[in-house]
């Protein structure tokens, strides 16, 4: 892992060994990235097993609702993506003579950054959906529901699998 101190582009890192400034939190870029392709992965995974079930013969749920389905976990990958971006810009900054009551608020400023962007994008395809609906009649509160519920499972499935990589990833040592 590299430490980025904010004085300097994502792209310049410390020579390795070299001491880091007191309140920068080491990132790794490809551990970053790595979560995105594992959830990337999971939610295909998922989208595509459920869709299968839910789908299927039309006994579940109407096919003319699948548009509505792969919209939410469409936007649940929209909302992993800029979610993890933000983990990333945070953990990166510097926090001088950081404490762990500054780390703890952090973490929580983390988390609700987050939550923010779940619920701005939950809004906006909300309202997108219902201005410009994915089939040829207007959208009915039932696709809505597909599409809100779709996203709230994906969303949290993206949450609990970033969560969780990146927790395994720090408690590795460093390789370097």
């Amino acid at each position: 892992m590299a430490s980025i101190p904010t004085s300097q582009p994502e792209h310049v890192l410390p020579q390795q060994g070299a001491a880091t400034p007191a309140g920068t939190v080491a990132v790794d870029r490809s551990l970053l990235i790595r979560a995105v392709v594992w959830n990337m992965g999971m939610l295909a995974a998922v989208g595509v097993g459920l869709g299968l079930l839910l789908f299927r013969d039309g006994q579940m749920l109407d096919s003319a609702a699948a548009p509505y389905y792969v919209a939410g976990f469409g936007c649940a990958a929209a909302a992993m993506i800029l979610t993890i971006w933000l983990h990333g810009r945070f953990a990166a900054t510097h926090m001088p003579g950081a404490t762990s009551h500054a780390v703890s608020a952090r973490l929580t400023g983390l988390l609700a950054a987050g939550m923010g962007v779940k619920i701005a994008l939950l809004v906006i395809g909300f309202f997108a959906l219902k201005q410009f609906p994915l089939g040829a009649e207007p959208a009915k509160f039932s696709d809505l529901s597909i599409f809100a519920v779709t996203f709230a499972g994906a969303a949290l499935l993206c949450q609990m699998c970033t969560a969780l990589r990146l927790a395994r990833s720090l408690g590795r040592p460093a390789t370097n």
